[in-house]
């Protein structure tokens, strides 16, 4: 999946809008999983309209990568959309410090791709 996202002058410099970055993600999005971690990227993809495929942690800090791992090594046929922020990628240490090696190990093992990430 590709997606092009244009930057925006703001009054604070030049940035992105969250909320239009993730309409882009899940614009025809078919059988996306998506995993939205703790804050911001809950409402951002609430904004979008709610799909029985959407997981919000509402109150999971630093579970969403976690999660969206187990997704995609459970069920390796399905595209998984993690969206996180607000620091959440720093929560448990030791769980995010071993997410990238799980990937890299499966992706190696069987040609699956990890979780996207969008910080």
């Amino acid at each position: 999946m590709t997606v092009t996202v244009t930057a925006t002058a703001t009054a604070a410099g030049v940035g992105l809008d969250r909320r239009k970055v993730v309409a882009e993600l899940l614009a025809n999005r078919g059988d996306l999983l998506v995993v939205a971690g703790l804050g911001s990227p809950v409402w951002d993809c609430a904004a979008v309209g709610d799909h029985p495929l959407n997981f919000y942690l509402w109150g999971a800090m630093g579970s969403a990568a976690m999660i969206g791992l187990g997704l995609a090594l459970a069920r390796p046929e399905r595209r998984v959309l993690v969206l996180t922020g607000d620091g959440e990628p720093a929560g448990p240490a030791a769980c995010s410090s071993s997410a990238p090696a799980a990937a890299a190990a499966e992706s190696t093992r069987c040609g699956t791709r990890s979780p996207d990430v969008v910080e």
